[in-house]
C-alpha cells in the first residue's frame, strides 16, 4: 500500500513510465517489466508524490530517460529526477483537489459503463424479424478520383479513420486525386450507416448525418443507406450494428473462419433486423441519443482530467 508501480521497460516510448498507485492493503507483485518507487521520508506524501510523478510533464521526463533500440528501458538513473517538496499541508491540499478530479473522473466512468449497459438493454429487448434488403440499399454509388480530382485534394475516409467501437469519424485525411489508392472508390450520401466489412467485431461502424463535399470512402467499407426514412430510420440501424448482440452473432456466424475474417455485401443484404412502426423507431433513436449526450459530456470530462490536475500542480508550485 502507497507505493508506485512504475513501467519499467516497453517496446513503446509511450508506454515507458506508465504509473498507477497501489491504495489498498493487499498484496502486489511487480511483473518483470514493473519498478516500485516508494516514499522513503516523511517529508513527501506517497499520494503526492504520485500526483507529481504521474503529470504529463514528469511522465514526459520519465520517458525521456529510457533509452533502447527495440525495448525502451528506464534505470536507476530516474532516482535522480527533481521533483519540488513543499510542505505538507500544501502537499495535503494538492492530493485533496486532485482526489476530487479523480472522483469525478470515476463518476462519469460509471456513467458511462451505465449509459451503454441501458443502451444495450433496449436494443436486445428487440426481435430481428426482416432481412436489411428489404429497407436498405448498399454500395449504390462509386466514383474514381484518379480521373474525377485528378489535380485537385479530397478527403478519404479508410479503415483507420473510424473508432473502434465509439463510432467516431475522421475528415482529416487528404489525398491528391492522382494518388488515391485503388480501394477509395465508394460514396455516401447524408445519413449513411458505414460498417468495416473487415474484421467486423472491432465494431468499426461510424454514422455520418452530413457528408462532407469530395468525401471518398474505402472499398473496406459498406455503405448503407435507407430506402425511405419514413419506413426506417438510417440511425437506428447503426444503433443495431453497433450494440446487438444478435447482430454481431449473425456477423460472426458469416465470417470465414481464416486469418482475415470479413462479411460481404450479400451477408449484410441478409442479416436480420427488427421491424418497428416509424414512432417506435423514432422514440428508440430519441432514447438512445439522450443517453449518448450524457456518454459524450463524461467522456469530454474524463478527457479534460490531465488539464485540470496540472493547473492544479501550476497553483501551488
Amino acid at each position: 500500500k502507497n507505493d508506485c508501480f512504475v513501467c519499467f521497460s516497453s517496446g513503446s516510448k509511450n508506454h515507458v513510465g506508465k504509473i498507477s498507485f497501489i491504495d489498498k492493503d493487499l498484496p502486489f507483485y511487480a511483473g518483470g517489466f514493473m519498478g516500485i518507487i516508494r516514499s522513503n521520508s516523511d517529508r513527501i506524501l506517497p499520494k503526492f508524490l504520485y500526483a507529481i510523478l504521474n503529470s504529463p510533464s514528469y511522465r514526459q521526463i520519465i520517458s525521456d530517460e529510457s533509452n533502447g533500440n527495440n525495448i525502451q528501458n528506464l534505470s536507476q538513473s530516474i532516482g535522480r529526477i527533481k521533483i519540488p517538496v513543499p510542505p505538507i499541508d500544501v502537499q495535503k491540499q494538492i492530493v485533496e483537489e486532485i482526489g476530487k478530479v479523480e472522483k469525478s473522473n470515476s463518476d462519469a466512468r460509471y456513467l458511462i459503463d451505465k449509459n451503454l449497459s441501458d443502451i444495450r438493454t433496449i436494443i436486445d429487448g428487440l426481435d430481428s424479424t426482416v432481412s436489411i434488403k428489404e429497407y436498405f440499399d448498399i454500395n449504390t454509388l462509386t466514383l474514381n478520383p484518379t480521373s474525377c480530382w485528378k489535380d485537385e485534394f479530397f478527403t478519404y475516409v479508410d479503415i483507420d479513420s473510424v473508432g473502434k467501437g465509439d463510432g467516431s469519424i475522421s475528415f482529416d485525411k487528404k489525398i491528391l486525386g492522382k494518388d488515391a489508392p485503388s480501394r477509395a472508390r465508394r460514396v455516401a450520401e447524408d445519413r449513411t450507416v458505414i460498417v468495416s466489412t473487415v474484421r467486423p467485431y472491432l465494431k468499426g461502424f461510424a454514422y455520418i448525418d452530413s457528408v462532407p463535399e469530395k468525401t471518398i470512402f474505402s472499398t473496406g467499407f459498406a455503405l448503407l443507406k435507407s430506402k425511405n426514412e419514413e419506413n426506417y430510420i438510417s440511425k437506428l440501424l447503426y444503433y443495431l450494428f453497433m450494440f446487438s448482440d444478435n447482430l454481431m452473432k449473425q456477423m460472426e456466424t458469416a465470417m470465414p473462419k481464416a486469418a482475415y475474417p470479413s462479411i460481404n455485401k450479400e451477408d449484410i443484404d441478409n442479416f436480420k433486423i427488427p421491424l418497428l412502426t416509424i414512432d417506435e423507431q423514432k422514440r428508440i433513436v430519441a432514447q438512445i441519443e439522450a443517453l449518448e449526450l450524457e456518454i459524450t459530456k463524461a467522456r469530454t470530462l474524463i478527457e479534460s482530467a490531465a488539464s485540470e490536475k496540472q493547473a492544479i500542480l501550476d497553483k501551488y508550485l
